[in-house]
């Protein structure tokens, strides 16, 4: 017989024997034992059905809890997110008003450079035509150097408020900036809440996280609401400089387009008295002309006049001198120094005297009327500077400034 046929032996065979009281004593034991522990089982049942109660009514109060926070985190979160939308909403609607307000200075500047301070310097560029006495620093210069400073002064602030307006506008982009990532934080924040408050013990993307702790949050409410409140605070800070700020630049610009339309009336009205004296002064020169115009004439006829007169004594002194030559020629006793001939030498004598007087006055009348033409070229000269000035100031620069034209802007 080899090994696995071989017979285990009993090992009953070789334990003692017992008696019945030992038998019966192991048999109530053995009863003890399942009834203590059947007691235990039902205590601890009990036990373990209290506290599953217990756990699940502490669970869904925790849960219920949870929820709760979660809602009024989600209500605390959008009514933030609704502040800031508005807070956004309006600083767009500054920035769109700060952008036209720009299209306006930069209008505005133009118009001072492109029209008025062109249309001045050419003015007082061609009134530098202008000739003789008519150069003169008259009331037109003065104001159009006025005019010309204020035009300056205009662009000096005008250009001034462009910067201060596109430092408003960065002002209000950087503001912008900061409320947009704030929105775009909170409506994360939102959809994560949302999703944490809908989802349920059921579902089935639940899981149980093992590695780095999940209570990571550092940031207390009050540091997390007094983060928005800043921004808004900031933001709303910069709302009011822009809308003060447009204030002050819609008044800079007014007060300067009425400045310069003010200044533009009194160089018109400057002109237009300077005008009215050049023509006066033509008037009146040209007035003077006429009568020098006349006396010229009349000096020539004059000067006509002695000159005929002079020949004519002439032809009365040559027939006195021949009638005494014609009697010098008498002979002898007959060459008597008579009555004829003392009346001669006298008529001789008048007649030079009267020839040298006309003779005086035709000189002194030729003299006159060399002053005269001397006089009547000055004042032709005197009539053409006027044409001149009158041609500049009433032709060319009332027609240029025709073109300036102060709008609102």
């Amino acid at each position: 017989m080899n090994k696995a046929q071989r017979p285990t032996p009993n090992p009953s065979k070789f334990e003692p024997m017992t008696s019945m009281s030992e038998w019966f004593d192991h048999c109530q034991r053995h009863c003890d034992v399942t009834r203590s522990q059947g007691i235990s089982a039902e205590r601890i049942v009990k036990m373990c059905d209290t506290m599953q109660d217990n756990v699940k009514e502490i669970i869904l109060k925790n849960k219920r809890e949870t929820e709760m926070r979660l809602g009024e985190r989600i209500s605390d979160i959008e009514q933030v997110k609704i502040e800031l939308q508005g807070v956004s909403k309006v600083l767009q609607n500054e920035h769109e008003v700060m952008s036209m307000l720009r299209e306006r200075i930069r209008d505005g500047i133009r118009m001072f450079k492109e029209k008025a301070l062109a249309i001045t310097e050419k003015c007082i560029a061609i009134r530098e035509g202008r000739r003789g006495i008519d150069r003169s620093h008259d009331e037109v210069e003065r104001e159009l150097e006025i005019e010309r400073k204020k035009i300056a002064v205009a662009m000096e602030s005008v250009t001034k408020a462009l910067g201060e307006c596109e430092e408003s506008m960065r002002m209000l982009r950087s503001a912008l900036y900061f409320v947009g990532k704030d929105i775009q934080e909170k409506t994360g924040a939102l959809s994560i809440e949302c999703d944490c408050l809908n989802i349920k013990e059921t579902s089935l993307d639940l899981t149980r996280y093992k590695g780095e702790p999940l209570d990571i949050s550092r940031i207390s409410v009050a540091d997390w609401s007094r983060h928005s409140k800043d921004i808004m605070k900031s933001s709303w800070k910069k709302i009011h400089s822009a809308r003060t700020l447009q204030v002050t630049i819609n008044a800079l610009l007014k007060e300067n387009v009425e400045t310069l339309r003010k200044q533009m009336a009194v160089v018109n009205d400057a002109l237009q008295r300077r005008i009215t004296e050049i023509k006066g002064a033509k008037a009146r020169l040209q007035l003077q002309h006429y009568e020098i115009t006349r006396k010229v004439n009349d000096l020539t006829q004059t000067i006509s006049e002695l000159e005929t007169s002079i020949r004519e004594k002439e032809a009365f002194l040559a027939l006195a001198h021949t009638r005494l030559e014609k009697r010098a020629s008498r002979r002898g006793i007959e060459l008597v120094k008579d009555q004829v001939e003392s009346n001669l030498v006298k008529e001789v004598f008048e007649i030079k005297k009267l020839i040298n007087g006309l003779e005086k006055m035709l000189e002194e009348t030729k003299i006159s009327l060399r002053a005269l033409l001397k006089t009547q070229l000055d004042l032709e000269e005197a009539i053409n500077v006027k044409t001149n000035s009158l041609s500049i100031d009433e032709v060319d620069c009332m027609a240029v400034r025709q073109a300036m034209e102060y709008h609102d802007v």
